[in-house]
């Protein structure tokens, strides 16, 4: 509330604009002078954290405190900020003290666009009472960003027959005999330069149960490769198509994150042999085709059907790799890259497989899904059915 002292107009405006000059001088004092805030001036952009929320802040060594972060961007979007505290990075996160007393943790925002920080510290109290707690680790499948394999340790005590089940934070649960699971993040929220997951899993037996939790934290490729200038469409698909008489199908969801609607004007497909010892194949077509419809409408994820003739592939044993391009905003190039596996339609492998005959081992949609997983955890090579037995007893698949 700003009083007037003078008895004039002019001059109770004069005492106002005054007022207003102190107001933003000391506002500016206190901004610079507490070191835990940046503010860019030449946008006038200011990004603070406003609350760390603390599960508890009294807990015993070695269990699990989960804690969140809310930051307020000013005039920009929350989207672009990338989070840290303590040793993990993500928001939310799960910490957990292996020693005891006062600990004061960090918390760290970054604006990865106008490159501002934000920072505070919050303190908890660790007793030095013991917690069993199960502890989860995580491996992404062979370096893939969006597929996790969970295992479990820290329940060995609890004797036999035990049950799992997996909560993975982005609202799919699952519930395994073996201490592992695999779980696919690629129908997540992309954008945003980050997503952060508190995964759970609880152990039991009878009426024993134990616990933990750990924070997977997952950044966005296609988000930060858009902010970088070179925009991409994220892709979910199987890569074992169907066959037909003379074609190979594939459904391809296709996920236009952007606001901007995306068409596709050509196709770059690498056909790579499996045999090593024949070379690669490059060849240029159309994105019509081979894609039934080459438009993408905004910010919607529509399923394409994509179409690749026989005649185009000479090899039976392959990899495909389709690379498609368009036009984008301002005249700039987008991309979407899908990867197919052609492999022999051999009657003693299917049969192995499906036991029903070999087309049926492409069109069985569960067994797909297992080929699926077993192809991103091994690679080079076409899938046996010694793979599927060995990954089914690691629990991988």
């Amino acid at each position: 509330m700003i009083f007037c002292r003078s008895k004039t107009a002019r001059l109770c405006l004069e005492d106002w604009k005054k007022t207003v000059l102190l107001v933003i001088a000391a506002a500016s004092v206190m901004f610079y002078g507490c070191g835990n805030e940046k503010n860019d001036s030449k946008l006038g952009r200011l990004m603070a954290i406003s609350a760390v929320n603390v599960e508890k802040r009294s807990v015993c060594m070695n269990e699990d405190v989960e804690i969140s972060v809310k930051a307020e961007t000013g005039n920009g979007p929350d989207s672009n900020l990338k989070y840290y505290v303590g040793d993990q990075a993500g928001n939310p996160v799960v910490l957990r003290f292996d020693t005891p007393g006062e600990k004061k943790v960090p918390v760290i925002v970054k604006d990865m666009v106008y490159k501002t920080t934000s920072h505070t510290t919050f303190e908890v109290t660790v007793k030095e009472c013991e917690c069993s707690s199960l502890t989860i680790t995580a491996t992404p499948v062979n370096n893939s960003a969006d597929i996790i394999h969970f295992t479990v340790e820290g329940a060995e005590d609890m004797g036999d027959d035990l049950s799992y089940k997996w909560d993975f934070g982005d609202g799919t649960r699952e519930k395994t005999l073996a201490p592992a699971v695999t779980h696919d993040y690629r129908g997540r929220n992309l954008k945003r330069f980050e997503s952060s997951f508190v995964v759970k899993v609880t152990a039991s037996q009878l009426l024993s149960r134990r616990s933990g939790r750990m924070t997977v934290s997952l950044n966005n490729v296609n988000y930060i490769s858009a902010l970088m200038g070179n925009p991409s469409i994220p892709v979910r698909y199987n890569r074992f198509p169907e066959v037909h008489e003379d074609s190979y199908t594939l459904q391809v969801a296709m996920n236009n994150i952007y606001e901007y609607p995306v068409e596709f004007n050509e196709a770059e497909l690498v056909i790579t042999p499996n045999d090593r010892s024949l070379p690669s194949q490059t060849l240029v077509v159309t994105a019509e085709e081979i894609l039934d419809d080459t438009m993408l409408p905004a910010d919607t994820e529509v399923t394409r059907t994509l179409r690749l003739a026989k005649s185009l592939v000479s090899q039976t044993s392959c990899t495909i790799t389709a690379v498609f391009t368009g036009t984008w905003e301002n005249d700039s190039t987008i991309r979407a890259k899908v990867r197919i596996s052609i492999t022999p339609q051999n009657e003693e492998l299917a049969g192995s497989v499906s036991g029903t005959g070999p087309y049926s081992t492409v069109k069985n949609q569960l067994l797909i899904d297992r080929l699926n997983r077993a192809s991103e955890i091994i690679k080079g090579r076409p899938i046996t059915p010694d793979d599927i037995l060995q990954l089914e007893k690691e629990g991988k698949i």
